[in-house]
């Protein structure tokens, strides 16, 4: 599966794979904007993992996004497979 990674929310409008990686803290209107993206997957640090709100977690839930946690560290701008 290929995946577009993120590093800012500006980023969001470009999205047009399956998979995001997301290299920022996003908020809740981010979380809703990704999950508008119709993606399958959003992987995520485990630092933003630990903050990520309540409501950005159902948000991800009830789209049916699977949320992985993996380091991203070193990553660049580009599209992986994943």
């Amino acid at each position: 599966m290929k995946a577009t990674i993120i590093s800012t929310p500006s980023d969001i409008p470009k999205i047009k794979t399956e998979a995001v990686i997301v290299s920022f803290r996003p908020s809740f209107n981010d979380v809703l904007a990704i999950a508008n993206k119709k993606v399958k997957v959003i992987q995520v640090n485990n630092a933003t993992n630990n903050s990520l709100s309540d409501n950005s977690r159902n948000i991800i839930s009830n789209y049916g996004i699977e949320l992985r946690v993996g380091n991203i560290q070193g990553l660049k701008k580009e599209t992986l497979i994943i």
